[in-house]
């Protein structure tokens, strides 16, 4: 009776240290909603530039250069292609990161570096996309100390219908990726 008593106490002494080190405080949610919010909004202009449209393009080149389908982009948004990558980098965790990086058209990278200068295949507008990101909204669900559960309703652009997207985030060294 004293052993399964003492096996009793230990199993509740841990289940009560693990929810009060597990617990999030007001400050750690309102931090965690604000990375999602910022996260949220960066994988819509991920969305935007390896999806839906691309980088805007240079209005000033040399067309002989660039005969291949290429074209330089407007430096605008971003001004080489190391700072897209990073940019992609901050937002995604490695193994997505990688994929969108690694996205081509036609057997072509979507973007690369060409003499310093970011470039982009050119590739047609994606018109089936039919989320609307001007009016969204962001809630959290399963808040725990390293992940999170990210619902994001909007609305689509041909019928006005609400759209949930379901997205997880996930902490590593300190900072919060999709």
């Amino acid at each position: 009776m004293l052993i399964i008593l003492g096996f009793s106490l230990i199993i509740l002494a841990v289940s009560i240290f693990y929810s009060m080190s597990s617990k999030i405080s007001d400050k750690e949610k309102e931090e965690i909603q604000k990375s999602a919010v910022s996260l949220v909004e960066r994988n819509f202009d991920t969305v935007i530039y390896f999806k839906i449209a691309q980088l805007p393009y240079a209005e000033q080149y040399n067309a002989e250069e660039y005969q291949d389908g290429t074209l330089p982009c407007s430096d605008s948004i971003f001004k080489n292609y190391d700072e897209l990558s990073k940019f992609v980098k901050n937002t995604y965790i490695p193994s997505s990161a990688e994929i969108i990086l690694g996205s081509t058209v036609n057997g072509k990278p979507r973007y690369f570096d060409k003499n310093g200068t970011l470039c982009k295949t050119v590739a047609p507008a994606d018109t089936s996309y039919d989320k609307d990101f001007s009016s969204y909204s962001v809630s959290l669900e399963k808040i725990r100390k390293t992940s999170c559960d990210i619902k994001v309703t909007l609305k689509t652009k041909s019928t006005g219908e609400k759209v949930i997207l379901n997205l997880s985030m996930a902490k590593k060294n300190g900072k919060w990726y999709l």
